[in-house]
């Protein structure tokens, strides 16, 4: 049922289509027809998660889980002017020169590393992590 509640919530703007009652319909009658766990959802499945996706868009924060466990995702949090900046940043490391270019080792070329999160995958003093004891996932 997570893989049914993160395909309604990958969707743009699902909070504000959920409460479209012929919206709500249609995808609780495409969520029927998805092949989920090698099968399909009941019903009563489909309805127990359009209600927990009612209770996530009432959320003022719009903070919502994401596809995996501890993982959540917003589509509200950054401003649209930080986002515009961000675009910017990013446009101008596109404009690399090809020698400047950081394709993925193993991938033909088919992916490049604007910024490789192996050499940045935290920032001490900023990133959160345990003060002590572990987290059991999954």
């Amino acid at each position: 049922m997570n893989e049914l509640s993160y395909s309604v919530r990958n969707r743009p703007s699902w909070w504000t289509e959920l409460e479209d009652p012929a919206v709500q319909a249609r995808w609780k009658q495409e969520s029927l027809q998805q092949h989920l766990r090698g099968g399909t959802v009941s019903e009563p499945e489909v309805e127990q998660v359009m209600d927990q996706l009612k209770k996530l868009a009432a959320d003022p924060r719009g903070i919502v889980p994401a596809c995996g466990p501890l993982l959540y995702q917003s589509d509200t949090l950054v401003s649209e002017k930080l986002r515009e900046e961000v675009v910017k940043a990013v446009a101008t490391l596109a404009k690399a020169t090809e020698a400047e270019k950081d394709w993925h080792k193993g991938l033909g070329g088919v992916v490049l590393d604007d910024v490789d999160p192996g050499l940045f995958s935290a920032v001490y003093g900023r990133t959160l992590r345990l003060s002590s004891g572990s987290v059991r996932l999954g």
